[in-house]
């Protein structure tokens, strides 16, 4: 029997919870967000559309046998420009307010909310170069497409 792991980065789309749920609703609110100073770290999301693409490739491709993959939509971005695409699907402008990133830690340790913080502003990558090494799979949806796509669906 040939397996094959595949290890998602978070993934997105209609009927998302969680986090992903919360920032898409406070986006498309177009309330001033605190998060304008959060320009550098990256992120790395996969839409369901790329994860059911990956999935199909991984079942007919002879490279795929045994092998763990790790896979995002290969396009990672800082929180403040996932909260600017959230809301543009939405047909909002998101306001950023520049508060320093440090400042944001502090509120999150003395609110009990610092895990939370920590999530937005700190980077989580995956590398996802294999895929296209060995499945020659690149993502069929860029982030923005597949937005369009999760919004349209709700």
């Amino acid at each position: 029997m040939e397996v094959v792991i595949i290890r998602p980065s978070l993934v997105y789309g209609p009927n998302v919870k969680a986090n992903f749920a919360m920032l898409y609703k406070l986006a498309g609110k177009g309330w001033p967000l605190p998060l304008g100073c959060v320009t550098s770290n990256r992120r790395s999301f996969l839409s369901i559309y790329n994860l059911i693409s990956f999935i199909e490739v991984c079942i007919v491709h002879p490279n795929a046998a045994n092998q763990v993959f790790l896979v995002s939509d290969g396009q990672d971005v800082s929180t403040r420009t996932l909260i600017e695409q959230l809301a543009n699907v939405q047909g909002r402008k998101a306001p950023m307010l520049p508060i320093p990133i440090g400042l944001l830690k502090i509120a999150g340790r003395l609110t009990g909310k610092a895990t939370m913080v920590d999530r937005l502003v700190e980077s989580l990558q995956v590398d996802v170069d294999k895929n296209k090494r060995m499945l020659d799979w690149t993502p069929p949806y860029s982030m923005e497409q597949s937005l369009t796509l999760m919004r349209k669906s709700l």
